[in-house]
C-alpha cells in the first residue's frame, strides 16, 4: 500500500507535566512529525493531527535540519478575561519571514474568526507554486467544510 507522508515541524506544547502550568516561561519547542495521509478523510487527517500532539508523537529536530521542513504553529489564545485581564490580539497586517521554507501560523483573534498567515523563505519557492499552494489550501478548506469525510487523495 502506498504510504503518504507529509513531514512538517511543528511548534508543539511542553507544558503538560505535573504543576508545570502555575509556572512562568516559555514552554514549548519545534518538534518534527510526520502525519500518514493514505486512505484518511480529511477529517481524519486533522483527527490524526490532533493525535500526534496530544500523544506526543514527534522528534527533535537535529540541529542541521531543523529549518528544514515546512513550520505549522497554532497560536493559542485566551479569549477569557481572568480577574480583569484579558489578552488582545492585534489583528493589523504583520510583515512574515521564514527561516523555514514554508511558514503557517493559525490563530484565532475572536471567538468566531480564524486567520492564517504564511511566509514563504524567500527564493525558494515560484510565484506560480504560492499560488498553487493557495489554490490548494482553499479546495482543502472547501472539502473540510463541505465534505469531510471525502478522501485526500482521490486514487487511494
Amino acid at each position: 500500500a502506498n504510504k503518504r507522508a507529509e513531514r512538517i515541524a511543528m511548534i508543539v506544547p511542553q507544558r503538560d507535566g505535573p504543576g508545570e502550568n502555575d509556572m512562568v516561561g516559555l514552554f514549548s519547542d519545534v518538534r518534527h512529525l510526520t502525519i500518514l495521509t493514505d486512505g484518511l478523510s480529511v477529517a481524519g487527517v486533522a483527527l490524526r493531527l490532533h493525535h500526534i500532539v496530544k500523544e506526543r508523537l514527534w522528534t527533535v529536530p537535529a540541529l542541521r535540519t531543523q529549518f528544514e521542513l515546512p513550520l505549522v504553529n497554532f497560536e493559542w489564545t485566551d479569549l477569557q478575561e481572568k480577574e480583569g485581564f484579558a489578552q488582545h490580539v492585534n489583528l493589523g497586517e504583520r510583515t512574515e519571514s521564514s527561516f523555514h521554507p514554508l511558514r503557517i501560523a493559525v490563530d484565532q483573534p475572536r471567538h468566531d474568526v480564524w486567520r492564517m498567515r504564511v511566509a514563504f523563505q524567500e527564493g525558494v519557492y515560484t510565484k506560480e507554486q504560492r499560488d498553487t499552494f493557495f489554490e490548494l489550501f482553499e479546495a482543502s478548506l472547501h472539502m473540510l467544510l463541505g465534505s469531510p469525510l471525502e478522501l485526500v487523495w482521490k486514487d487511494g
